[in-house]
């Protein structure tokens, strides 16, 4: 209210181009141009309302999807890194009851851009391992049941990682395939040239 004025106009953009992003599988950086537009603000106010909304209607379809499946408890799941809110890092972790589920209360999004999530929750379910990405940008698996304070004392505040599996970066992984393939042209080349050499080869 403080920073839309045109709250009328607004809501009715807002739920216009929010429709059509979801309908016609658009980026939210088309919904973001759009909305700075037509209400003639920045892209950043823009970006915070769409992104924020986005994460709320998010949030309210899956406590739908857990009530679905009979889930009975549901976790809060920060993001282990840098840029983490101090009420995200207090969230994280946390354990709720289904009936007790509030997007903006107990479940995301707790402020603007907030990346949160949320993951249903089995006591007996502490296997497996979870991603956070290191002061040096890179991406690393540490265990499942490692929460935001336990990885900032363990790994951020001159801890070790040691033991953990870094994750393939996209970009890495991108150059690695280009390059195999590249390995597997040449390869596919000398044995055309091999079998056309001994007369076996036929076009």
């Amino acid at each position: 209210s403080r920073i839309w004025k045109p709250k009328t106009q607004l809501i009715d953009s807002l739920h216009t181009e929010l429709t059509r992003m979801c309908i016609l599988g658009k980026t939210p950086d088309q919904t973001i141009n759009n909305l700075a537009n037509r209400m003639n603000v920045s892209k950043g106010q823009a970006g915070r309302l769409i992104m924020t909304e986005s994460a709320y209607f998010g949030s309210v379809a899956q406590k739908d999807c857990f009530n679905d499946l009979d889930v009975e408890k549901f976790e809060i799941v920060a993001t282990l890194d840098n840029r983490t809110s101090d009420v995200c890092q207090q969230m994280d972790g946390k354990v709720f009851d289904m009936k007790d589920f509030q997007a903006g209360v107990t479940a995301p999004p707790f402020h603007c851009w907030c990346r949160s999530c949320t993951a249903p929750w089995f006591e007996d379910n502490n296997d497996g391992t979870r991603a956070a990405r290191g002061k040096d940008g890179k991406t690393y698996q540490v265990p499942a049941s490692m929460k935001y304070e336990d990885w900032k004392k363990t790994f951020v505040n001159g801890g070790s990682k040691n033991g953990l599996t870094p994750v393939v970066d996209v970009e890495d992984l991108k150059k690695l395939l280009s390059d195999k393939e590249h390995e597997l042209r040449d390869l596919k080349s000398k044995f055309y040239d091999v079998e056309y050499e001994k007369g076996e080869f036929e076009t």
